[in-house]
């Protein structure tokens, strides 16, 4: 897996920037930072650089240590970032504006790490079926979500109300083969590409059919403020 040069260049960037913002220490121990990312096509880049040494070649050159996660549940990361136990999360610019903030939480978008313009969608087990099909389903999502919300407007769309449906909370790293042994019907949270080892497989199965909505914009990489 090679990663292109233009988004290791603005990881790069984005984390020296993070270094001078910091306040200055009177410690000779280099600065420290605590990063957090969930699994998602976008932001897989981050256990790249991790694993193949890539951040710790940059960390080195500027003198600070980088610390970076991955956390199994998206939710849940943010929670961890806005509770303090990381310095930056990976999540959608949607999500940045509800968890963090309503934690009291000030949040600078630092790294735009890709566009899920059309990555978003519901599959729905079935052929020949559309977003009214929903009603009286069950439907596997990350709760308090951006997925969530994708949910919302796919009803919206269809006429239907959110009462029409039963949504039961599975997390990312579950969701995939919860959709396989189940007859649920499940809203993708943008985790269909090449590289998410659980989305293809679904994608794959013969009764499941896509339905495209375009939502949520940028991925975006918070930070606190300094």
């Amino acid at each position: 897996m090679h990663l292109p040069a233009v988004l290791i260049r603005h990881i790069c960037i984005g984390l020296f920037a993070l270094a001078l913002a910091a306040p200055a220490s009177a410690s000779a121990e280099p600065k420290a930072f605590k990063l957090c990312w969930s699994i998602f096509a976008g932001w897989m880049p981050w256990g790249y650089a991790a694993s193949e040494g890539i951040m710790q070649k940059w960390a080195d050159k500027y003198g600070i240590r980088v610390e970076i996660s991955e956390v199994p549940d998206y939710v849940g990361s943010i929670e961890r970032y806005s509770a303090g136990e990381f310095d930056a999360c990976s999540m959608t610019n949607m999500d940045s504006l509800t968890i963090p903030a309503a934690a009291g939480v000030d949040s600078t978008a630092l790294i735009i790490g890709d566009f899920s313009n059309g990555a978003d969608a519901i599959l729905l087990r079935g052929p020949g079926l559309t977003l009214k099909d929903l009603k009286g389903k069950t439907v596997l999502l990350v709760e308090n979500s951006v997925s969530h919300y994708l949910l919302s407007r796919a009803l919206e769309w269809a006429l239907l109300k959110p009462e029409d449906v039963t949504i039961q909370h599975v997390s990312d790293t579950q969701i995939a083969e919860a959709f396989r042994r189940s007859h649920y019907l499940e809203p993708d949270p943008g985790q269909d590409q090449a590289a998410d080892p659980g989305q293809p497989g679904i994608q794959l199965q013969p009764d499941s059919r896509r339905d495209r909505r375009p939502h949520r914009g940028q991925q975006q990489g918070p930070r606190r403020p300094p």
